[in-house]
């Protein structure tokens, strides 16, 4: 989710409700990205309104009072409440929007809010084999139900959804995930990469991707068998390289197992002889080696090593 920290208040519109004055203040973000989820806090001055059916909804600015937009259904959980704080998910195209407090059907209080293009970047390799597993980047999630599909070029979404081989749901994979291993399809020829948005299925950011005829080298299948998972403090590995990989950013990292995917305790580049080497630091623990490239920020593999 992107918004801004700077937050603005609105207080509008005092009336008159079975004879209790009811005062009604928004707070909103001053902006917000196309499809991302943003907080609203309200604090009415004012008896429970507990079976008056308030609600709480954005519409495009200068909407018609009887507008609908998109309702804030985490708000309905907690009607009654005098004061609180919900969720509202932001409209998919960018503009000026109201985020109102209705009533009775009667707009107690209306806030700007700026709804923006959100910018999402996808990183992956630019060719792969049939069949190959796909490592894919991406920053940042704009929403955890937002999807990665790869897709044939120029293919519409619905063409997308009828092969479930190529179209994995980023929400499967736990809030906040920024990468993802899918297979590339069983056919040579031209796909895209798409990051495509929940809130009217509509792709964000799409790059090219080339799936060509060929099999991985048996080793790159093998690849845990030719790697310890054990070694000792000080120590100097060698590891061997994936050879179905070619890219001048391929590099081997040594990382803790809580560290982020581009962060390590050590990285070794590829030597002449198409190995790598590290030297293992003297901490003892549990590690993780991972293939990584620094050009397209992917992770090919990885695998667990205890250093004692």
């Amino acid at each position: 989710m992107i918004i801004k920290k700077f937050l603005i208040t609105t207080l509008l519109l005092t009336i008159s409700i079975y004879g209790l004055a009811a005062q009604v203040t928004l707070t909103v973000p001053e902006q917000s990205a196309a499809g991302a989820y943003f907080n609203v806090s309200w604090d009415s001055i004012s008896v429970s309104q507990e079976g008056f059916g308030g609600y709480i909804t954005i519409v495009p600015a200068g909407a018609e009072a009887y507008a609908h937009g998109i309702l804030s259904e985490s708000f309905l959980q907690q009607r009654g409440k005098k004061k609180g704080q919900a969720k509202l998910r932001a409209p998919a195209n960018p503009g000026l929007y109201e985020v109102r407090y209705t009533l009775l059907g009667q707009i107690l209080a209306s806030t700007s809010i700026i709804i923006t293009q959100p910018k999402v970047i996808l990183y992956a390799p630019s060719t792969v084999t049939i069949g190959e597993k796909v490592p894919i980047n991406w920053s940042p999630t704009i929403d955890d139900q937002d999807y990665i599909a790869i897709a044939p070029a120029g293919s519409d979404k619905e063409s997308i959804q009828e092969d479930k081989e190529v179209y994995s749901q980023l929400f499967r994979h736990g809030k906040g995930i920024q990468h993802i291993t899918l297979s590339a399809p069983m056919k040579a020829g031209q796909y895209e990469i798409r990051y495509i948005m929940h809130e009217r299925q509509h792709t964000l950011v799409q790059i090219p991707l080339e799936v060509v005829e060929g099999e991985n080298n048996p080793k790159d299948q093998d690849i845990n068998s030719k790697i310890p998972t054990q070694a000792k403090a000080g120590e100097t590995l060698t590891i061997p390289s994936l050879n179905s990989i070619k890219s001048k950013g391929q590099r081997v990292s040594l990382a803790k197992l809580n560290q982020p995917d581009f962060n390590w305790v050590a990285i070794s580049s590829i030597s002449n002889n198409g190995h790598f080497t590290l030297i293992l630091p003297k901490e003892v623990g549990r590690y993780e080696l991972r293939y990584l490239d620094i050009q397209t920020h992917s992770i090919y593999a990885r695998t667990p090593i205890t250093i004692n």
